[in-house]
């Protein structure tokens, strides 16, 4: 299932019938929209496992291997791009934001 071409962020998908199943759309869908929603438009990894769970009941009680499916999305998707860190953002990891083109 994809969104509607008005989706811009998280909120903007639908729910399934029961709130607390798993999200009906694809993990690239869900990170897509987490990071377009975000106020820079990237994020890092453990900013969009917290805005999934956020967004999704599922995502808070569920077991890990959920994350890995992000990682994996993150790094084979061609349409994330990794983005360094700058010298003055103090913490660990990159920013990913969405490749359009």
């Amino acid at each position: 299932h994809e969104p509607s071409g008005d989706a811009h962020s998280l909120d903007d998908l639908k729910d399934g019938p029961n709130p607390n199943s798993k999200p009906f759309y694809p993990y690239s869908t869900l990170i897509r929209y987490a990071i377009k929603g975000s106020p820079n438009q990237r994020l890092l990894l453990e900013d969009i496992y917290f805005a999934l769970a956020s967004r999704f009941p599922y995502f808070r009680n569920a077991p890990p291997g959920w994350k890995n499916s992000i990682r994996h999305n993150l790094s084979l998707n061609p349409c994330f791009e990794k983005i360094p860190r700058p010298l003055t953002d103090r913490g660990k990891g990159h920013y990913w934001t969405v490749n359009d083109s």
